[in-house]
């Protein structure tokens, strides 16, 4: 699978095992590196749609230029609004070296940041360095809560079949994300958003697992890794793993607790 860099490709760990680990603690971190590769692409792929939506209905792609071989159409007059984004027949590649084809399609009523808005967000023919990407992702503006900030619910339905080995990857979860920073301005760059859920979800080797949020994922769009937070792993048949992601600094370390035995480890993307 082809390197992908874009912020959100890095919401989930790939751990590195270290000589020293003892044989069973090698097994249990070369599962979670497996997992956790599988999810961070699932991860990237359908959040990633969403900020390629968002941009689009603009008319400009802006961070996702792509040399003129996307298009974008829109229709903002119909009972049942769209925008649907072209990268054609061939892959297009991007400023972030990643090769994309096929169309992104949403789908809503009403106008487009509208508190009860639902926009669905599907896919035709769509691939990722030729890794197909099928389901749906669901936003909802629920508007702004007690602390003032605009909040939606997120839902993925999610399948992607993988070029590596014919494999496929399966992926549901109910989120909440909160636009806490940069919502009033047009800098893409002083947005940052909150996360807090579950999801569940089957990795390409067939292992069913588990992810729950334990304190908010921080993403910033000026950083490409996750900044803040906490989150737990469950593999089935697998002791669960304690993400930790720091306070706050953008850099590339997070810390894995396994039976409360700690590993320092290297975030890294696709």
């Amino acid at each position: 699978m082809k390197n992908l860099n874009r912020v959100f490709l890095a919401v989930l760990v790939s751990l590195t095992v270290f000589s020293g680990c003892k044989e069973d603690e090698e097994q249990s971190l070369e599962t979670t590196t497996s997992i956790s590769r599988d999810h961070s692409f699932v991860e990237f792929v359908y959040t990633e749609a969403q900020l390629i939506v968002d941009q689009a209905r603009f008319g400009d792609l802006q961070t996702f230029k792509t040399l003129g071989c996307a298009s974008i159409t829109r229709d903002t007059v119909s009972a049942t609004r769209s925008i649907i984004v072209n990268f054609g027949n061939k892959d297009c590649n991007g400023p972030d070296d990643v090769e994309r084809r096929g169309k992104i399609i949403a789908n809503w009523t009403g106008k487009y940041n509208d508190v009860g808005t639902e926009i669905t967000i599907t896919f035709d023919q769509y691939y990722v360095n030729d890794n197909r990407i099928l389901g749906s992702r669901k936003i909802k503006n629920t508007g702004r809560n007690n602390e003032g900030k605009l909040s939606y619910t997120v839902e993925i339905d999610g399948k992607v079949l993988l070029v590596d080995a014919n494999d496929e990857l399966t992926y549901k979860s109910t989120r909440t994300r909160r636009w806490i920073n940069g919502d009033g301005t047009s800098d893409r760059n002083d947005d940052s958003f909150e996360i807090i859920g579950s999801g569940k979800g089957v990795s390409a080797q067939g292992r069913e697992y588990n992810v729950t949020i334990i304190e908010p994922i921080l993403i910033k769009m000026s950083c490409k890794f996750i900044t803040k937070g906490v989150m737990e792993i469950s593999p089935k048949g697998r002791e669960k793993r304690i993400v930790n992601y720091g306070e706050g600094e953008c850099d590339n370390r997070a810390k894995v607790f396994i039976n409360s035995v700690e590993y320092n480890i290297e975030l890294r993307s696709y």
